[in-house]
């Protein structure tokens, strides 16, 4: 299956872990990725974390979640018009939020980011990107629910 099908096709799988202490995980990501898929166009990985005031279980206050929403949205509406990334992950923990972006160009990523970042005001969020061509980091979060 190829990734422009697989990202119009919209499959997400959402779910949420609960732990002793009562902290929370939740997981939203592609479902329909698999480790054997040929990523050579989208080899490259960019991680966006928007850091929180958390409540008791990890998780962030509704407003946050909003401005969260709302930034999810203005960038994957600006990278995935024509595939330049695509959103195959997301995960709320420990007062952070975490999305992880398959990149075909990193520089062009960067330049879209910084268009949709409000005047006065920025995101407050933080990147790190890699090389990882075999995608071990989304699959070791999210799994392989294919296999």
């Amino acid at each position: 299956m190829n990734i422009e099908k697989i990202v119009n096709e919209n499959p997400w799988m959402n779910e949420s872990r609960e732990y002793e202490d009562g902290s929370l995980v939740l997981l939203r990501f592609i479902d329909k990725l698999d480790p054997n898929m040929e990523f050579d166009s989208h080899q490259k990985s960019l991680c966006i974390f928007w850091d929180f005031e958390a409540n008791d279980k990890g998780m962030p206050q509704r407003d946050v979640q909003d401005q969260m929403g709302e930034f999810e949205k203005l960038i994957s509406n600006a990278v995935e018009k024509d595939l330049t990334a695509f959103l195959a992950g997301v995960l709320t923990m420990d007062g952070y939020r975490q999305w992880i972006y398959c990149c075909e160009d990193l520089d062009l990523f960067i330049e879209r980011l910084n268009n949709i970042t409000p005047e006065g005001k920025p995101f407050p969020i933080h990147l790190e990107s890699s090389e990882e061509t075999s995608w071990s980091y989304f699959f070791r979060i999210f799994g392989n629910k294919n296999a």
